[in-house]
């Protein structure tokens, strides 16, 4: 049972993929076959058929070529089958395919039709068309009017047996639809009408709703509920199971308006029941639901980057960041793909990163671009391989042309006053300031005293009496000390040459006084003992 559930989930799944469905299909040994009408190339339509876990359609045999033909009988335009030339050399146009591989992944064929046997040496695909069924060699960025797809399943069920009262009706989970269908592959629903009754196809065998809640809700028209060991029908309020154990009919009088049921309320052997929603489970007093927690089976989810998310009423199975879901399995993404960095990029486990050429560093703002890069004084310069002239170098490098060449050049930043405070060292492409013992740096350039700046405690200390706070630094007040000092011998001197002057203009009216004749003294200073004469000419020219 656990298999039936994991195949049909499976099946489950393709049903519900969103995409544009198939214009015409046949279904027919182990093989269903689809056209599509919507104008594509080779990339994107094999993206469509591999969506539905298929692949675009291979025609290896005769018999898949005139299913082919009959497929694209009233169709006018060209469509896309499943053969890809990789274009790594020429084609060989004297082997059966010509070097060309069909989708699946080999080159194993009963068949070939190629309109001609020309060698191509670029990647190339075929189409075919209802005109000419030959193979059409053509560049796979061509878009065309439509593609075909081809879908594998070796244990198809054959038609649900039906008379002349009764008929069925068919749903594929290819998206094929109707009566007329030779085989169906697994998890196609066929109802048979006017009953009403629905079938399941599992492992070429037909099973009858209602199956498990998991898959398409059991058949159900409304709910689906597990009743012991079994899965059963229920309908919402006011409705009461049909006869074929899946529809839902009114009830003539609604058994369950005062059964106070939290979700859903059925009338069985004349009695009324409440039942729960997939993914609930009734509570203890009959009435309430409680969501079941899904993801508790360790079972589920249980493959490698994989989690599982418990919803209310079901769960998910989510992948890892940097993984995405492919075949019921994470894989890892390449985000290389989409080519996010500027030169190279290396794809590594849910992640990637860039890489630069040589002369080039990943840029400090972004990652996924380079910049040039010199960790030397002068580097050659990049120039343009057209124009000589037009050539690049790194920041804070310059341009300069010598008769070997032109080189990048560092420029040395440090020669400008501008640049630092106080110190400066000049670097490869850029320089770096710092300040002289007792000064801290701000902004990278700025230089700022340590002793300008207060601890917290100045902020708090209690101080007796008023006092003055005081805006002077302690460079200044060294300052002032030696103001103040140097005026002290600045006045020292002055009084002291006032004083000399004084003594001298005493000396001098004493001798007047006395009479004392210095005749012969005045000779002999004259002559040679005194170098200059400290009394004033004019008593010079009396002696005399």
């Amino acid at each position: 049972m656990r298999d039936y559930i994991r195949v049909v989930l499976t099946v489950a799944v393709l049903t519900r993929v969103k995409g544009k469905s198939p214009y015409i299909g046949f279904c027919g040994e182990d093989s269903c076959f689809t056209v599509f009408k919507d104008e594509a190339n080779f990339a994107t339509a094999r993206e469509v058929c591999q969506g539905k876990q298929g692949d675009l359609m291979t025609v290896r045999t005769a018999n898949t070529n005139y299913v082919l033909s009959r497929l694209l009988n009233d169709l006018p335009g060209d469509f896309w089958i499943g053969l890809k030339y990789s274009g790594e050399r020429c084609s060989d146009a004297s082997s059966v395919l010509k070097g060309y591989t069909w989708t699946t992944g080999d080159n194993t064929t009963d068949y070939k039709n190629w309109k001609n046997n020309d060698s191509v040496c670029s990647p190339h695909c075929v189409s075919v068309s209802r005109e000419d069924l030959t193979w059409t060699e053509r560049p796979c960025s061509d878009r065309i009017e439509g593609y075909l797809c081809e879908y594998k399943d070796p244990e198809m069920c054959d038609r649900l047996p039906s008379d002349s009262e009764t008929s069925v009706i068919y749903r594929t989970p290819v998206g094929l639809e109707g009566e007329n269908l030779a085989s169906l592959p697994q998890g196609s629903i066929g109802e048979r009408l006017p009953e009403g009754t629905k079938y399941l196809c599992f492992s070429r065998t037909w099973r009858k709703g209602p199956w498990s809640c998991e898959v398409f809700s059991g058949g159900c028209e409304q709910n689906c509920a597990m009743n012991g060991t079994d899965y059963q029908c229920t309908c919402s309020d006011g409705y009461v199971i049909a006869e074929n154990g899946i529809s839902c009919i009114q009830a003539p009088e609604d058994p369950c308006d005062e059964a106070g049921c939290a979700q859903r309320c059925s009338k069985v052997n004349n009695t009324v029941q409440c039942h729960c929603d997939h993914g609930y489970e009734l509570g203890k007093d009959g009435k309430s639901c409680n969501d079941i927690d899904e993801c508790a089976d360790k079972s589920r989810c249980s493959g490698e980057h994989m989690e599982c998310v418990n919803t209310y009423g079901s769960f998910e199975c989510r992948c890892e960041s940097g993984y995405e879901m492919n075949n019921n399995k994470c894989i890892d993404i390449d985000e290389c793909v989409n080519s996010p960095c500027e030169h190279s990029c290396v794809n590594t486990e849910s992640s990637y990163y860039c890489t630069c050429f040589d002369g080039y560093i990943i840029s400090s703002e972004d990652g996924n671009r380079c910049e040039l890069h010199c960790s030397q004084r002068e580097c050659p310069a990049v120039c343009d391989v057209n124009n000589d002239f037009h050539c690049d170098c790194p920041d804070n490098y310059i341009l300069e042309e010598r008769r070997t060449g032109r080189y990048c050049v560092d420029i040395d930043e440090c020669l400008s006053s501008y640049v630092c405070d106080q110190l400066c060292e000049n670097t490869f492409g850029g320089y770096v300031c710092s300040c002289e013992e007792g000064f801290e740096l701000v902004d990278d350039h700025e230089c700022i005293d340590n002793s300008s700046f207060t601890t917290p405690y100045d902020l708090f200390t209690p101080t007796v009496g008023p006092t003055t706070p005081s805006g002077v630094s302690a460079g200044g007040l060294l300052g002032i000390l030696i103001m103040i000092v140097l005026t002290i011998l600045l006045i020292v001197l002055v009084v002291r040459h006032i004083c000399k002057g004084h003594s001298k203009k005493r000396d001098l009216k004493i001798q007047q006084k006395s009479g004392e004749d210095f005749s012969d003294l005045e000779q002999v200073t004259l002559d040679k003992n005194m170098k200059k004469s400290s009394v004033p000419d004019r008593h010079l020219k009396e002696v005399v």
